[in-house]
């Protein structure tokens, strides 16, 4: 029980900490790296377990099923938890050594941890109701984390992502609502035995799940709130949202399709069209940006793309290539979110005609960003070579040839918008200072400092770690997929 529960409480409690730390700055830097540092050690733990002794299931409080809260620590949850603590604490290693957010505001390490905890229980919980909380109570500290410290810039940006947010949390409460009138249950090893029963009224539920999950994942059409949002938030907020919240999406719809089936028969076509369209549509919108944050967000979108395209392959290759991809894309999005925010601290501005000759003045700042931009490309022997490769031959083991096609000339068109990102940002000269472009109004230019990439050097070393243990990592998560294809498992699992 302690240890399922541990990344859960962990951060809870040290959240709570740090609120009564207040404004005593180097308490709350103290207690909020604390429970980011202990939450990571508590997931690998939990990881190291899992992998050897199987799925760790607890009742909460000893109320067994169908009424008690479930805790359910499978190979699925682990992988995606333990890299979710490295971007929380890389985070947070960011906003103490190379950020003015948290001195700007002092309950920002409250939110940050409380954030986790919520990233944590909707990773871990076994049923529908607990995942909703765990969601609600990641985006309300999301919520906080945007405006707390925020500009009216900040605020204008943030407005359709609580919007979008807001609608479809009412719609997940109703579709939670609308599965235990129907099915007499929410936990979803018990809804995978019933599910097939519910006819018309699953149908229907399934739907609407899906387009909750669908909405949160960001992907194509549900993806307008995002682009903005991440790209006027706060360095480390942008970074912690961009690795983690749409990943919560496309986890549920993982677990979601695998274990229910979402889809109804006879609309098999509507997750390879989501794949497709998701994936396309992302990677344009990216070409089309010239700021160097909205182009990392609109690439979000399009690499949910590739996590549904292996969900919608219906096959245990493509649900290991699902959860492989996630793990890469996890670290790599928020180590360039990270990069992203220290280039316009940098210069003062992260728009592609305003930037450059970072390659000269700041080598260290350019390879921070070079291994995950690598990595995000599919350049080999990173990691996004090996997901995109394992999602690549998933499609051709399952004759998926269009969606193997979309997603080859997408993978084209990413590695074009990175180079352009490099090119403008890295590779080419500084604007002159008497241009147009540069004497356009920007924030103020900093000094770089080694500090700026602590935290992105904690991703990028994660990044290269599973690149080099691509391996292993792929194994991991195809004994994750065959679990999913056998919930009955879930309930056997040690306590």
């Amino acid at each position: 029980m302690t240890l399922v529960a541990l990344p859960i409480l962990w951060p809870l409690l040290l959240a709570g900490a740090a609120l009564l730390a207040g404004r005593r700055l180097r308490a709350s830097r103290t207690v909020g790296l604390l429970g980011s540092v202990g939450m990571t050690v508590a997931s690998g733990a939990l990881l190291a377990v899992v992998a050897s002794d199987g799925p760790q299931v607890v009742d909460v409080g000893g109320w067994g099923l169908p009424v008690g809260i479930t805790l359910v620590a499978d190979l699925l949850a682990c992988l995606i938890l333990v890299v979710s603590a490295l971007v929380v604490l890389a985070t947070h290693v960011h906003a103490v050594l190379a950020s003015e957010v948290e001195e700007q505001w002092p309950h920002y390490h409250t939110a940050h941890l409380v954030l986790a905890a919520g990233v944590a229980l909707s990773l871990l919980t076994g049923d529908l109701f607990t995942l909703f909380v765990g969601f609600e109570v990641s985006l309300v500290a999301s919520y906080v984390l945007l405006m707390g410290p925020a500009t009216g810039h900040t605020l204008r940006a943030a407005r359709p992502y609580v919007i979008a947010n807001v609608v479809v949390s009412t719609l997940f409460l109703v579709a939670v609502a609308a599965t235990y009138a129907t099915a007499g249950t929410v936990n979803l090893t018990l809804l995978a035995e019933v599910w097939p029963t519910l006819g018309a009224s699953g149908d229907a539920i399934g739907l609407l799940l899906l387009t909750v999950f669908a909405t949160k994942a960001a992907a194509f059409p549900f993806l307008g709130w995002l682009p903005d949002a991440y790209a006027r938030a706060s360095v480390p907020v942008a970074a912690l949202l961009a690795g983690l919240l749409t990943k919560l999406g496309v986890y549920a719809m993982v677990r979601g399709e695998s274990l229910l089936g979402l889809v109804p028969d006879g609309l098999g076509w509507l997750l390879p069209v989501l794949a497709g369209t998701t994936m396309f549509a992302g990677v344009v919108g990216a070409l089309a940006q010239t700021d160097i944050r909205r182009i990392l967000g609109f690439h979000i979108t399009s690499q949910i793309g590739y996590m549904l395209f292996g969900l919608a392959l219906s096959t245990a290759a493509g649900l290991a290539a699902t959860v492989f991809y996630v793990v890469h894309h996890i670290l790599v999005k928020s180590a360039l979110f990270l990069v992203a925010g220290t280039v316009e601290q940098r210069l003062g501005s992260g728009r592609l005609e305003r930037t450059g000759g970072l390659m000269t003045s700041t080598p260290l700042l350019a390879a921070a960003f070079a291994v995950p931009a690598l990595s995000l490309a599919g350049i080999p022997p990173l990691s996004g070579f090996t997901a995109k490769v394992a999602v690549l031959r998933a499609g051709l083991d399952a004759d998926a040839v269009l969606l193997v096609a979309v997603g080859t000339v997408v993978s084209l068109l990413t590695i074009l918008s990175m180079a352009k990102v490099w090119a403008g940002a890295f590779w080419g000269d500084q604007p002159d200072p008497a241009s147009e472009v540069a004497a356009q109004p920007a924030t103020t230019t900093t000094r770089f400092s080694p500090r700026a990439v602590a935290g992105t050097g904690v991703l990028v070393v994660g990044t290269l770690v599973v690149s080099l243990a691509a391996g292993p990592v792929l194994e991991l998560s195809t004994r994750a997929a065959d679990q999913l294809v056998d919930p009955i498992g879930l309930t056997e699992g040690g306590q």
